[in-house]
């Protein structure tokens, strides 16, 4: 998952396996923040990225995508709906931490 030591890449398939758990309507909204941020912690660490310094901004960047998804939910948004506006959100929200490269990022 890590392209190069410096640098966590995050591939489409990752981003789409956290706009799942994000997502994930079953998942209790605690749950879905520690699975993803251990998701995001693994790939931060295995790349030696500087992105674990600022493991906030990551924290943050998943739980206002949590908010998003859970608040769209309640609205009555189609999942497929839901799922854009997440990935969306993560990948801008990501793509400018140093030490993170998103595959798709603008």
């Amino acid at each position: 998952m890590a392209s190069s030591r410096g640098v966590a890449h995050l591939s489409r398939e990752l981003v789409n396996k956290l706009v799942g758990i994000v997502t994930d309507p079953r998942m209790p909204v605690q749950r879905k923040l520690d699975q993803a941020s251990a998701t995001l912690d693994r790939v931060i660490r295995d790349a030696e990225s500087p992105a674990a310094g600022v493991r906030h901004t990551v924290v943050s960047a998943l739980d206002d995508a949590i908010s998003t998804a859970t608040e769209l939910a309640r609205g009555g948004t189609a999942r497929h709906d839901i799922e854009a506006r997440v990935r969306v959100k993560l990948v801008d929200a990501l793509k400018d931490v140093p030490g993170i490269s998103v595959e798709g990022g603008r």
